[in-house]
């Protein structure tokens, strides 16, 4: 049996293509991110990644355990949110300034205004939308 969270590295790996960039991304060792890809391997009984000179190409049997893994990752994610008190609710309202820089004359026109308006909906409607998708 592998370690789960060899799963965690084996993402940063796949995603990053190499065991330097995976570390700095998890903030470890690349040696032991080399370290965990190798346990990784020796419990699965699979080279996971071929090892070229211009970086780690994943093999047949990395492109098939990804998918597990992400979603793996995904559950993960979703146990913390919910054992750590982050479960969204209701309603979640985004705010982001947007700047028009216009000329002073057009600053008053009543198009500009609408525009500037119609732009103001177009965004709240849209972070709506999305924060209902995730729900």
């Amino acid at each position: 049996m592998f370690d789960w969270s060899d799963l965690r590295i084996f993402l940063a790996v796949h995603r990053t293509g190499s065991f330097s960039a995976a570390a700095r991304q998890l903030r470890i060792n690349a040696t032991t991110v080399g370290r965990r890809i190798e346990a990784l391997e020796a419990a699965l009984g699979a080279a996971l990644f071929d090892r070229m000179p211009d970086g780690l190409r994943p093999t047949e049997a990395a492109t098939e355990i990804r998918v597990h893994a992400e979603s793996m990752e995904a559950q993960a994610f979703a146990i913390e949110r919910k054992l750590g008190g982050r479960e969204l609710a209701g309603g979640v309202v985004l705010r982001r300034e947007l700047w028009l820089v216009l000329h002073p004359q057009l600053r008053r026109a009543p198009l500009v205004r609408a525009v500037a308006d119609h732009l103001t909906e177009a965004i709240e409607a849209r972070a709506t939308l999305l924060a209902g998708e995730a729900a």
